[in-house]
């Protein structure tokens, strides 16, 4: 995520949570830029926000020639987005969002203390859901087909699977109605790295 030297404190509490959950997960963290996504095709509890604006224009890409794919989170509701130009790939990371929330409210020293504590198995005042292990990697070797309209960006897998992404600039969490995660920034060059990606796959052979 873009640093915000503006963030309010709880801001950046929240945020520092929501990398290091991805950091945590994925090899090579370090080269992804992140943001928060909601996949609305997942049955759960969303953040609340603003209504997206309808977009006037869609752009699709589609593949039809690519083998079966590991399924991994594609019911997930919440996830952590990374995405990198070289090579081209996204990873879906999925997210306990009770828990980055919870984290958020707590000094740092505490934080760390609940986070090092739930490494080594202690934790139990806070239970996370059920979260898959492994993250997700999207690139042209399982990605089937990519559209984005408005604030929406939706991933066909190899599978069929659809993973219909909500990608929105501001994030407000019933959960923590004082907090509002800012990504303007994020989602602007998560837009041109789709963009990109696009490109690629229809520069791909098998592309119709």
């Amino acid at each position: 995520m873009v640093i915000r030297t503006e963030r309010e404190p709880s801001e950046d509490r929240l945020v520092e949570s929501l990398r290091r959950a991805f950091d945590s997960s994925v090899m090579n963290f370090g080269s992804y830029n992140i943001l928060f996504a909601v996949n609305s095709q997942a049955r759960s509890t969303v953040p609340s926000s603003e209504a997206a604006d309808p977009s006037p224009g869609r752009r699709t890409t589609q593949r039809h020639d690519l083998p079966l794919s590991a399924d991994a989170i594609c019911a997930f509701p919440h996830l952590l987005v990374g995405y990198r130009r070289t090579p081209a790939e996204l990873v879906l990371c999925p997210l306990d969002l009770d828990l980055a929330l919870t984290q958020q409210t707590l000094s740092p020293e505490r934080t760390d203390a609940v986070v090092t504590a739930q490494q080594e198995g202690h934790v139990t005042e806070h239970p996370a859901r059920p979260v898959p292990v492994c993250p997700l990697s999207v690139d042209l070797t399982n990605l089937a087909g990519l559209a984005t309209t408005g604030q929406h960006a939706e991933l066909t897998l190899s599978t069929g699977q659809l993973i219909a992404l909500q990608i929105r600039p501001t994030w407000t969490f019933d959960q923590a109605p004082a907090v509002v995660l800012h990504q303007q920034r994020d989602v602007e060059d998560f837009y041109e790295f789709i963009d990109h990606f696009m490109d690629l796959m229809e520069g791909a052979e098998g592309f119709s």
